[in-house]
C-alpha cells in the first residue's frame, strides 16, 4: 500500500487542535508516506500561537498545487509559506500571519488567491500582485484592511483576472473605470 500511496497525487485534510508542533510532527510524517499529495488542507481549530517553522514540512510536497489553511493564529514570520514553485492555489480563512503582498513572487504560478476574513496582519500594495500578471485569475483580499493602492495597480491582470474582491480593503483607491478593460471580469466585490 506504500508504493501506491506514493504513486497517488491524495487531497488530504489534516485537523488539529492540539499545539503548532504537533502540526509540524503530523506533517513530516505525512510528507513520508504521501509524498505526491497535491491539495493539503490544514484546519487549525483555533490553534493560537504556531510558531515560525512548524509549516515547513509542506515544501517536502513536490506536487503540492493547492494549500487552504483555516483557522491558526501564527507567531511570528513564515516566509517559506511564499516559496512554493509549484503552487496555483493559496486559501487562508482565518488565519492569523504577518506577511507582505511582495512575497507573492515567490509563487510564480498562482491562479487563486483567497483571503478570507481574520488576515489583519497582510500589508502591502497591490502594486506587488502585478508579479502574477501572466497567471492569476482570482484574487480575494477580503477585510485585508491594511492593503494600499489603486483599482489601476491591478491593470497587468486585465487579461487574467476573473474575480476579484476586495470587499474591506478600505486603503484602496480607484473607480470602476479603471476595470473596463478587464475582458474575462466575472465576479466584482467591492464594497468598503
Amino acid at each position: 500500500w506504500r508504493d501506491t500511496a506514493r504513486l497517488a497525487s491524495p487531497v488530504v485534510d489534516i485537523e488539529d487542535s492540539t499545539t503548532g508542533t504537533n502540526l509540524g510532527i503530523r506533517l513530516t510524517s505525512l510528507r513520508s508516506v504521501l509524498p505526491g499529495t497535491s491539495d493539503l488542507k490544514v484546519y487549525g481549530h483555533r490553534m493560537r500561537d504556531v510558531p515560525a517553522g512548524c509549516l515547513r514540512p509542506v515544501l517536502g510536497f513536490r506536487n503540492l498545487h493547492s494549500l487552504r489553511l483555516f483557522d491558526i493564529d501564527f507567531t511570528g514570520p513564515h516566509p517559506y509559506l511564499f516559496q512554493m514553485q509549484n503552487l496555483e492555489v493559496f486559501e487562508m480563512d482565518g488565519i492569523y500571519l504577518e506577511w507582505n503582498l511582495d512575497m507573492l513572487s515567490g509563487l510564480p504560478r498562482l491562479k487563486k488567491l483567497s483571503c478570507g476574513i481574520g488576515n489583519s496582519r497582510l500589508r502591502g500594495s497591490l502594486k506587488s500582485v502585478r508579479a502574477l500578471r501572466d497567471t492569476l485569475t482570482h484574487l480575494s483580499l477580503h477585510g485585508c484592511r491594511q492593503v494600499t493602492g489603486s483599482l489601476h495597480d491591478l491593470r497587468d491582470l486585465r487579461h487574467t483576472l476573473m474575480k476579484l474582491d476586495l470587499q474591506g480593503c478600505d486603503l484602496v483607491t480607484g473607480s470602476l473605470d479603471n476595470l473596463r478593460s478587464f475582458s474575462l471580469l466575472e465576479g466584482l466585490f467591492l464594497e468598503g
